[in-house]
């Protein structure tokens, strides 16, 4: 019947359109992805680099906590302090005083 086709038609239609469509955003959300690792330092996306951090160390940066944030690397052991620390750096999320690549003096006491 000429109704069912239709409501056919319409149906494969709009699963087109909606695969379309997620294509275009996962398309766009890949560009903003490259954007920002064109943007950090160290060809790291900050992004994906926050979402790696211990809980309290995300808290710090969220809540721009320098005293936090310093606190929080004293807690780490020493290698993972390195790991993660080296990360916000090239990732930009951290920038050392000077613009140098050196290690807070709380870090050598980590």
């Amino acid at each position: 019947d000429e109704l069912t086709s239709f409501r056919a038609r319409v149906a494969a239609r709009a699963k087109v359109r909606l695969a379309e469509a997620e294509a275009k955003v996962q398309e766009e959300e890949a560009a903003e992805r490259e954007e920002r690792i064109k943007a950090s330092p160290g060809g790291l996306d900050p992004y994906e680099v926050m979402e790696s951090l211990p809980a309290n160390i995300q808290k710090a940066f969220k809540e721009q906590d320098t005293p936090l944030l310093q606190a929080s690397f004293a807690e780490l052991s020493p290698e993972d302090f390195k790991y993660h620390y080296e990360r916000v750096i090239k990732s930009g999320l951290w920038v050392p005083a000077g613009g140098a690549e050196e290690e807070p003096e709380d870090a050598a006491t980590a």
